[in-house]
């Protein structure tokens, strides 16, 4: 992964289909305004279930950054830590609107 000016590039693992990851992550984009919704009625059972599903699923699509994110916010649903459920949330979609997959 290297990042430049602004934009995270992530290679494509050997064996999994380009068109795999582009519809992973705009699935994960897509996906954003219920975490979001989620974070404002403080819903943690929701939050610990999205980040549980995204840190099984980031790593082995090729972004382990997704992993840590998803780990962490599964482990501040858990708290009740909705301050740092959100610190992650941001992180996410900054992310999200960073990563460019090359070719």
């Amino acid at each position: 992964m290297e990042q430049t000016s602004h934009r995270i590039r992530v290679q494509t693992p050997k064996g999994l289909p380009r068109q795999a990851l582009v519809k992973y992550l705009d699935n994960c984009l897509r996906a954003l305004p219920a975490l979001k919704d989620a974070i404002q009625r403080a819903d943690c059972e929701f939050i610990r279930v999205y980040g549980h599903g995204m840190k099984g699923c980031g790593a082995p699509y090729g972004f382990p950054k997704l992993t840590e994110i998803g780990a962490a916010l599964e482990r501040c649903a858990k708290a009740r830590d909705v301050e740092s459920i959100q610190r992650y949330a941001t992180e996410l979609g900054n992310y999200l609107e960073a990563v460019e997959l090359e070719a």
